[in-house]
């Protein structure tokens, strides 16, 4: 039986039949169209104008180390077993929990683990690190064993600069290739079990001393200078008592805000009968109960957690960064509530409080001569170091970074009329000159940064802000508290922008003493 082919089919009337392409036909229409284009595809010409790029690729973690002072670490021979690879995640997790209870940085802590890791012979590109506020996570999966993971929660956080120091030395001679792992354990020991550089009371007198500074910055008289030093011992010993009791530390720093808004109804009292009797230069340009108050604030604010908070969210840590804000949020809130309550108890028993107006002349330390501000700012900063254990070597370097931002901030908001952009640019000086300082005496920049931006905290704006509020001017009570946060967020801001314009001067000047020390070892 024949087969007969179908007949092709007819096209509608009114449309012309269009005869399909032959495979002969459609190669050399190719071939035409590759002749006209100079034997290149059409779409070369876009690819060269457009451009491309490399595939989406997992960075190594080795690439956390740039711009650190770990940035070319001294390798050791890779683990012999599994077993070698355990003891090795136990002794980074060791130091990843030392850094965050000493107070460090996330950016700080993950490139202290990656370099100690890289140090210790691990492959960086089966190495996963994650370090959070309160947890560490270290994954490794070595190429002859089973994959080893280590987890441990930090449940406990403080500032401990001397300490945090010393871990950052003890990485520093790990990477260098002066400490093997044989040796590590024990100094990672040493280190743990170390004294603290300063005493219990002379911390806390450091903290009344810090309160004297603040008061002395912005124009108090003899009388607020000592009513502040008492009110920071008093906070500080109740503060430890609370502590020791179970007491949350909201309602801790609810209590010493109290104590001190409190006590300001007191000074007051005092500073009206002296009003006749002693002379008003004894008294001081700026009205000594607000002063009290706002010497409180400065002890009570957490600095460095604010400092921490901006610098972690600038390095790519938004989940620590949140944890940070929440706690300097519910600090601040607590001491928002403790002197609001003392402000509303002391009007309601008819005692006198502190003038708004005369508050705010005095904020920024306007009615302060220049000379009394720089010997205010390097006491100071000096006394909060030694608050926060910096160790004794950088308390000179401290006081001098902290007098090189305000002597900044006084020439900058006086020509540019903006407190925000002044404390900006005295942070960045502050970060700048701490982190050469520090990593030239082997220590941790914060140890210098955080007691160095303390004099410019935002103490007297925010009880500024404050009285206007729970006195019914909320507009200018927003205003004032809308300053004090940028004020905040730009100490953060300038410290992290000091710390990455310095870091090239910082590597520069470790180039410059390796090959010292090397033409030194060939002579």
């Amino acid at each position: 039986m024949s087969v007969v082919p179908p007949a092709p089919a007819t096209p509608p009337t009114g449309v012309p039949a269009v005869e399909p392409l032959s495979t002969a036909t459609a190669t050399g229409a190719v071939a035409a169209a590759r002749q006209r284009s100079g034997g290149r595809p059409r779409t070369a010409g876009w690819r060269r104008v457009i451009g491309t790029e490399e595939q989406t690729r997992q960075l190594p973690v080795v690439e956390r180390l740039r711009g650190t002072p770990f940035a070319a670490p001294h390798r050791m021979a890779a683990p012999a077993d599994a077993s070698d690879a355990r003891a090795s995640l136990d002794l980074l997790v060791r130091l990843a929990v030392l850094l965050l209870r000493s107070g460090a940085g996330m950016a700080e802590a993950e490139s202290s683990v990656v370099a100690a890791a890289i140090a210790l012979g691990l492959d960086d590109e089966r190495l996963d690190v994650d370090i959070t506020w309160s947890s560490v996570t270290l994954g490794y999966d070595p190429v002859d064993g089973p994959p080893v993971a280590r987890l441990q929660v930090v449940r406990t956080s403080g500032t401990e600069f001397a300490r945090l120091s010393a871990a950052h030395a003890l990485v520093l001679d790990l990477v260098d290739g002066r400490v093997d792992r044989a040796d590590l354990s024990l100094r990672m020991s040493q280190v743990e079990r170390a004294a603290r550089p300063y005493r219990r009371s002379i911390v806390r007198v450091a903290w009344g001393l810090l309160a004297v500074a603040v008061a002395a910055r912005l124009g108090g008289g003899p009388l607020a200078l000592v009513a502040a030093f008492g009110m920071a011992v008093a906070v500080d010993a109740g503060a430890r008592a609370m502590s020791r009791a179970g007491a949350a530390s909201f309602f801790v720093v609810a209590a010493g805000a109290f104590v001190a808004g409190a006590l300001s109804s007191g000074v007051t009292l005092v500073t009206e009968a002296l009003t006749d009797v002693v002379p008003p230069g004894l008294l001081g340009a700026a009205p000594s109960a607000a002063l009290v108050v706002a010497s409180g604030i400065v002890v009570l604010l957490p600095g460095g957690a604010l400092v921490a908070a901006v610098e972690d969210a600038l390095d790519g840590f938004p989940v620590t960064a949140a944890a940070r804000l929440v706690t300097v949020l519910m600090t601040t809130a607590a001491i928002a509530g403790g002197v609001v309550l003392s402000i509303e108890l002391t009007r309601r028993a008819g005692l006198p409080g502190v003038d708004p107006a005369a508050a705010g002349a005095a904020v920024g330390g306007a009615l302060t001569p220049t000379w009394v501000a720089l010997v205010a700012t390097a006491l100071g900063a000096g006394a909060a170091a030694v608050a926060y254990r910096t160790p004794p070597r950088l308390l000179v370097v401290t006081a001098v970074a902290a007098v090189l931002g305000t002597g900044v901030q006084v020439l900058v908001s006086d020509s540019e009329g903006a407190r925000a952009f002044g404390t900006l640019a005295a942070a960045a000086v502050v970060g700048a000159v701490g982190r050469v300082a520090a990593l030239r005496r082997r220590a941790t920049p914060l140890a210098v940064v955080v007691p160095g931006t303390i004099m410019l905290l935002p103490g007297l704006t925010f009880y500024t802000a404050l009285v206007e509020l729970t006195g019914g001017t909320v507009v200018t009570g927003l205003v004032l508290l809308g300053e004090a946060v940028a004020i905040a967020l730009g100490i953060g801001a300038g410290v992290a922008l000091g710390d990455a314009v310095a870091a090239p001067v910082e590597r520069g000047l470790d180039q410059v003493g390796r090959r010292r020390r090397q033409a030194a070892l060939r002579s």
